[in-house]
């Protein structure tokens, strides 16, 4: 069975809007979905050192101009230098959370361009179709998840 409370999130997006239940059933299993996967802290890590990332927070580290910047520094570099995490597990909704917010925080401090921000939710996010996150629906399916 398909997880109704996601199913009613994508529901209630506007390309949705209008569809009969058959029709709406049909569109979610054909739709692109983008989710959040595993990632070995690893990977991240090479990316950032190949993009100059982590160069950037370690000098925040080290001579950030506040110990704001100073902490965000060693956290990014905790992340993936000494694999804190194993692996960032941005499918659980609490990390995806948080390591959001950090990527955030790096552009903001200009640890990292908006531009690495999305080559590395590009690297923790998977698209899929509706069908593979959804399983097979059915018109019975989308008004259960309607109704909640």
């Amino acid at each position: 069975m398909a997880d109704l409370v996601a199913l009613a999130a994508e529901l209630a997006k506007p390309a949705y809007a209008g569809l009969d239940d058959a029709a709406a059933a049909v569109a979610v299993m054909a739709a692109s979905i983008t989710t959040d996967r595993r990632v070995p802290s690893a990977e991240v890590a090479r990316l950032w050192a190949r993009r100059g990332v982590l160069a950037n927070a370690r000098e925040a580290g080290e001579r950030g101009v506040n110990a704001g910047a100073r902490t965000l520094g060693w956290r990014v570099l905790d992340i993936v230098t000494f694999d804190v995490l194993g692996e960032l597990d941005t499918a659980n909704a609490d990390d995806q959370t948080e390591f959001r917010a950090i990527l955030n925080a790096m552009v903001n401090a200009s640890l990292m361009t908006s531009d690495i921000r999305a080559e590395t939710v590009a690297l923790i996010t998977k698209p899929r179709t509706g069908r593979d996150v959804f399983g097979s629906l059915d018109s019975n399916d989308i008004a259960r998840a309607r109704a909640l």
